[in-house]
């Protein structure tokens, strides 16, 4: 049964591949992960839990039904112009201080978050989602999640596609990259890793036609390429740096190091992979635990900000993300002695929110607004609209594994930029 799945999803990227247009080689790219994701899933390495068929049969309905979504042309209400609107970000005093404030702001909170003790790996985890060490409020809580974390995905954005195009300047590079640097280590995430090689894949395939191919390969010498490995090499250390202190090792050899990439390699397979054993084990044990919510699971980051607003107003309502999340959050059984929690999948919060009529309406929608806002951007090249289509293109790839816009900062950040974009086109920019 997976395998079909796997075949259906190349059948997918054969008829997309028919017109053979620019806007879809980020979807075809998708598709592509889809099938790897879900053959190695097939697999059951580390002896993980057969997925049952029914499950399959989601999944399954879930990728035909984005693809339906994203393969019609749509009506993109922008004037189109090949002009690239980012010059105003690259050349914005504002931007330079805002850069440098949210610095101010990391550097505090890592400081903060560094104080942990390192075999506390629960501490660790728990710091970026609570009060206590690091965030010693709720209103510090809130900035972080609705503030500074919105704006340091812009960053990321601003700087991969400055470094792309060559528009960035040195300082506003050191600035995003302090920034970022010290957004990575609080928490100890890593699936924010995943998202910053996202986006460079998205611009490199986006601004594929700004650059002359053939010219670009006279001019990509040695030193290029030692760049790109010694990038790649520091973001697989950082990686494995982050692995060892969310296992708690508090001094690093070279054996800890070696088994650390054996277990980063489980780990990742398990994350990736787990994630549908999960969904699995949710849909047989959670329906009476959860029930139906109707709207309110998939955009539950929208109802997470409008929970927490009312929380700081003195209005104490439980978030939909805090009622699944207490039950998300225990560990479960997904193979002989393998154990997971967290990770669902995307389709997870479709299920719980219509069942099968979820899943056939919210992929239709996701793979609708997929497609409008890569056409969007294509339209209209700005840097709003770059983070737009970063995002939404994330959520999709990351589908097999989350669904990220249960997030409150990423469903701020789709607004934010909306706006943005808007000024700056009454601005003529």
């Amino acid at each position: 049964m997976d395998f079909l799945m796997v075949i259906i999803i190349l059948l997918l990227f054969a008829i997309s591949k028919i017109s053979n247009k620019d806007e879809e080689r980020i979807y075809r790219l998708i598709l592509i992960w889809y099938a790897v994701v879900y053959c190695f899933s097939s697999f059951n390495l580390y002896d993980l839990y057969n997925v049952s068929n029914y499950t399959i049969v989601l999944l399954t309905i879930s990728i035909v039904m984005l693809s339906i979504g994203f393969m019609p042309k749509y009506i993109v209400h922008v004037k189109k112009t090949n002009i690239t609107y980012t010059e105003s970000v690259y050349s914005s005093k504002i931007f330079y201080m805002l850069s440098a404030f949210a610095g101010i702001i990391l550097i505090i909170f890592l400081q903060r978050f560094l104080s942990i003790p390192s075999y506390d790996y629960y501490a660790l985890r728990m710091s970026r989602f609570q009060t206590g060490i690091v965030f010693r409020s709720l209103t510090e809580i809130m900035f972080y999640n609705y503030v500074i974390s919105p704006f340091v995905i812009i960053q990321m954005c601003v700087l991969i596609y400055g470094l792309w195009t060559k528009k960035i300047k040195i300082p506003l590079v050191f600035l995003c990259g302090i920034d970022i640097l010290c957004y990575l280590i609080i928490g100890y995430g890593r699936i924010v890793f995943l998202q910053i090689l996202f986006i460079f894949i998205v611009v490199a395939i986006c601004e594929k036609k700004e650059r002359n191919i053939k010219k670009s390969h006279r001019r990509f010498g040695g030193k290029k390429i030692l760049l790109i490995i010694a990038a790649m090499a520091a973001a697989g250390f950082s990686m494995l740096y982050i692995t060892v202190k969310r296992l708690g090792v508090a001094h690093i050899t070279l054996d800890i190091m070696l088994e650390t990439v054996q277990t980063t390699v489980k780990q990742s397979y398990v994350y990736i992979c787990g994630a549908q054993r999960a969904l699995d084990y949710a849909i047989v044990n959670y329906n009476d635990l959860l029930g139906r919510h109707f709207f309110r699971m998939t955009f539950s980051g929208i109802d997470e900000v409008i929970v927490n607003v009312l929380l700081f107003l003195g209005i104490s309502i439980s978030s939909m993300n805090s009622t699944y999340g207490t039950i998300t959050q225990k560990s479960i059984m997904i193979g002989k002695n393998v154990d997971t929690n967290a990770l669902y999948t995307g389709i997870f919060n479709f299920y719980f929110d219509a069942g099968i009529i979820g899943i056939l309406i919210y992929s239709v929608l996701l793979g609708v607004a997929f497609k409008y806002f890569l056409t969007r951007y294509y339209k209209r090249r700005s840097i709003p609209n770059l983070v737009i289509l970063c995002n939404v293109a994330f959520g999709v790839f990351a589908m097999p594994i989350k669904w990220v816009f249960s997030s409150g900062d990423m469903m701020l950040l789709i607004i934010i930029c909306l706006i943005w974009d808007n000024i700056l086109m009454r601005k003529g920019r």
